[in-house]
């Protein structure tokens, strides 16, 4: 259940959007792998969310570079983003 759950809030990191998770995230690779190439965030307190919402959108291109280099990541795991996309375009 936790892996699908993490799985789920990755997905943005397919449309190149950044990703934002809270602190216990280690377990999971890909968390792991996003955060280390600026593709996500992690907030640690709830008040944190907003500091960076705020950021994120009086500054778009600190979003876009995030999410770029979110979406890097899902392309550099070709056999996770076929998988990623069957999934999506099955659900619609």
């Amino acid at each position: 259940r936790r892996q699908r759950q993490m799985c789920k809030e990755t997905e943005a990191a397919v449309y190149g959007i950044p990703v934002i998770f809270g602190p216990k995230y280690q377990k999971f690779k890909e968390a792991v792998h996003l955060l280390q190439t600026g593709g996500a965030f992690s907030i640690q307190k709830k008040e944190q969310l907003q500091e960076l919402l705020d950021r994120l959108i009086g500054q778009p291109q600190i979003a876009e570079a995030a999410g770029h280099k979110a979406l890097e990541y899902v392309n550099s795991q070709l056999g996770a983003t076929e998988i990623i996309i069957q999934y999506i375009t099955s659900k619609n």
